[in-house]
């Protein structure tokens, strides 16, 4: 009979437990310090010795703590970390032997388990139908600024805030989380302490700062819907993914990130506009050249389609000066636009429009300085006074300004300045007149000879292909700003006025996209391969097709495609190399050129203009590779302003072709009829014809007859050379190409082309 009476045991590692009396073949209790089972089998001979294998009771192992951000490094008593860097400290038992089942906790200074992180993420936010998590009222982002705890098998965390179930989700922590911190076991009563500091930037230190618009209720990287929330992980992430990359948290430099919200510009609308200010502790020369470079790519990055809600982006190394607005009873109010550090910006005065208030932007994030509205203010000299008060009125440049006196008026006048309407410093004659009789007046001219000041940079227009810049009159050794006629929204044009009164060469480079300039510059180092041409031409197509404002279709980005469609032509042109590619390949780099094509038809013409002969020959020794290809047959491609047909046509069966491009519902449509069916002139709905002899077969030996056909609806590829003004192509272009004839060949009969003319 097994029976098994009331029986106490105690172990010093897990502690006193009483067993009851049973007749059964096993109790069980709970293991004193962890979550876990005691179990002691009875038999027939009494008790059996407690298995406390639940409770830890696996021997060996020891307890260490990682460094997990800075390759799984051991931490031992001590751990200093760069202020508000992100931290995540793992421990559990490291060995052989680890135990079946173990619980490990974190606790503070006061012995305070550190808070639960799973426990204040669900506290903290309240879940939507439509998958939002709305932040709880009570809670700022400065609550997610501290350490938590985070438990998993046999393991626990020590964290900055970091949503294990989110992995972009988590948030730089606060400067005030130094202290001593504890790991305990609780099944085996081991701990180890350590002692968290920060190292503190101080000292001198490199600097830049950048502003971007963005549409936050977009931007994907979370989905707690708050802005200040989705500000602190967008910030977050852009500080450990692109500025401090690859970087040891625990050692120098250290680099710090605060991005804040700054008020919108009129244009802005509805959306955000953001600033963050980035720095280097000490200061790094190549701090400034490399990082914003990571930043633009890390945003304009494909994967990283959580961000496209971002753009206009703008950095400045002298920081920058919000919209702001001032109000003066004696000079009108004035409205400052958004400005970079170090720039004096000018406005007419309220009182006295010739005249300019002038405004500096300070460097560093200061702000703005007060107005100087001392051009505004009306001299009261006793010179002046003994005078009078003389109106200049509006007066071309180089033309006479008379001013009439009272008749009994006598004066001396010194060399004085004055502003015309273009703005222009000329210098006043030396005139002197006394006792000027009752009858008579006398005139002040000006010199025929202006005279430039020092003091000053004229004003000037420049036209580019970024777009109009009328340069205001400048005071020396400033920088001015302008808007970026065609964006990036926010951007600014600057230009600095020298010393001797001359104007520098202006930087408009802010004044196109820089993750689009970027992806430009970065596709034209590829070089161009049989491996990776089909790529190379998806990736330009797409790239081509994501500059759809005027500032991102420059000369500078063109020059890029029309580069790559270089070497690809030449590429094509190598009979050794083409022959290394399969017909499909074929098709579809020609595919993608026309869809570049259709894109830069788009694109300003003076702009097309710089490249459009490179452009065009390059696609048309494309195509003739096309149409050579041993297995080649017939393409066809329409865009939405241009039409491609390919074909090839047995040289005994030609009987003349015509190709007829064709609009209708501003979809394009292409037909090719043989001579038997063509109809003679232009239908209704024909943009243009072209009508090929049957003739062209004795020009040629070859057993078939390859033939391309191209129709362009828009003219930007085909400028007109020295043309009179306001003169434009009123057709679209149509082409045709036979291989294996020479240009130049003498037909002997004609080629047929019918064109539309358009009416503006």
């Amino acid at each position: 009979v097994r029976f098994c009476n009331e029986s106490y045991t105690t172990s010093s590692t897990y502690g006193n437990h009483t067993w009851p009396s049973t007749s059964g073949s096993y109790a069980v209790l709970f293991c004193n310090f962890c979550s876990g089972y005691v179990i002691r089998f009875c038999h027939s001979t009494g008790w059996d010795a407690p298995i406390y294998s639940q409770c830890g009771g696996l021997a060996g192992g020891t307890l260490v703590i990682f460094d997990v951000i800075n390759n799984f490094s051991f931490v031992r008593e001590s751990y200093t970390i760069n202020q508000r860097y992100v931290i995540v400290l793992i421990c559990g038992i490291h060995g052989s032997s680890s135990p079946t089942r173990e619980e490990f906790k974190w606790f503070d200074s006061n012995g305070n388990e550190v808070q639960n992180l799973s426990e204040f993420i669900n506290s903290s936010f309240t879940s939507t139908n439509d998958g939002r998590r709305l932040l709880n009222g009570g809670f700022s982002i400065a609550d997610f600024k501290g350490l938590y705890s985070h438990h998993e098998s046999n393991v626990a965390y020590l964290v900055s805030y970091l949503d294990f179930d989110r992995k972009d989700d988590f948030i730089l922590p606060g400067t005030s989380i130094s202290g001593t911190y504890t790991c305990r076991s609780l099944c085996r009563h081991h701990s180890q302490e350590i002692s968290l500091n920060t190292r503190d930037p101080s000292g001198p230190f490199s600097q830049f700062f950048f502003r971007f618009t963005a549409f936050f209720a977009n931007i994907s990287l979370t989905d707690v819907d708050n802005k200040d929330y989705k500000l602190a992980v967008i910030e977050a992430n852009i500080f450990q993914l692109a500025v401090v990359r690859g970087f040891n948290s625990t050692i120098n430099p250290i680099r710090t990130i605060s991005c804040h919200f700054v008020p919108l510009m009129e244009e802005d609308g509805t959306c955000d506009r953001v600033e963050c200010d980035v720095r280097e502790y000490p200061p790094n020369s190549s701090f400034v050249e490399v990082v914003p470079r990571s930043i633009n790519t890390f945003i304009f990055n494909a994967k990283n389609s959580e961000l496209k809600s971002i753009w206009s982006i703008v950095m400045s190394v002298t920081g920058f000066c919000n919209q702001s607005q001032t109000e003066s009873l004696d000079f009108g109010n004035h409205t400052w636009p958004e400005s970079v550090g170090n720039t004096i910006l000018t406005m007419p005065c309220g009182n006295r429009p010739l005249m300019n208030v002038t405004r500096m932007c300070q460097t560093n994030g200061v702000g703005w300085e007060n107005p100087d509205y001392s051009q505004c203010e009306t001299s009261t000299s006793e010179n002046e006074t003994n005078r009078g008060t003389f109106q200049w009125p509006v007066t071309p440049v180089e033309s006479l300004v008379t001013v009439f006196l009272s008749p009994s008026s006598s004066y001396f006048t010194t060399s004085s300045q004055v502003i015309l309407p273009s703005t222009s410093f000329q210098a006043i004659s030396s005139v002197s007149s006394a006792a000027v009789p009752s009858s008579s007046y006398t005139a002040i001219h000006m010199s025929p000879s202006p005279t430039v000041s020092q003091d000053i940079c004229v004003s000037e227009t420049i036209v580019n292909d970024r777009g109009t810049f009328q340069w205001p009159v400048t005071p020396v050794g400033s920088l001015a700003n302008l808007p970026c006629p065609h964006g990036p929204i926010g951007a600014r044009a600057i230009r600095q006025c020298r010393r001797n009164g001359v104007w520098d060469t202006h930087d408009i480079s802010n004044c196109a996209d820089p993750r689009i300039t970027a992806e430009f510059a970065s596709i034209a180092d590829t070089n161009v391969t049989v491996e990776n041409v089909v790529e190379v031409a998806q990736n330009l197509s797409e790239i081509v097709m994501l500059a759809s404002q005027t500032g991102d279709q420059n000369e500078n980005n063109l020059q890029n495609v029309s580069s790559l469609l270089i070497q690809t032509a030449n590429l094509f042109s190598s009979p050794e190399i083409i022959i290394m590619l399969s017909t499909e390949e074929v098709f579809m780099t020609t595919e993608r050129t026309i869809e570049i094509l259709n894109s830069i038809q788009e694109w300003p013409p003076h702009v097309v203009a710089t490249q459009s002969n490179n452009i065009v020959q390059s696609f048309e020794r494309i195509v003739e590779a096309l149409i050579s290809q041993k297995n080649f047959t017939k393409l066809t491609i329409i865009k939405a302003t241009i039409a491609f047909q390919g074909l090839r046509v047995q040289r005994t069966d030609f009987s003349g072709i015509t190709f007829v491009g064709s609009s209708l519902n501003n979809s394009l449509s292409t037909e090719t009829l043989t001579s038997d069916l063509k109809s003679s002139g232009i239908k209704e709905l024909d943009l243009a014809t072209i009508s090929l002899p049957a003739s062209i077969s004795n020009e040629t030996t070859a057993v078939d007859i390859n033939l391309a056909f191209t129709l362009y609806t828009q003219s930007t590829l085909f400028p007109i050379r020295d043309s009179v003004p306001d003169t434009v192509v009123g057709s679209s272009v149509i082409s045709a190409s036979v291989d294996g004839i020479p240009d130049g060949t003498v037909l002997s009969d004609n080629v047929t082309v019918n064109l539309r003319i358009v009416v503006e």
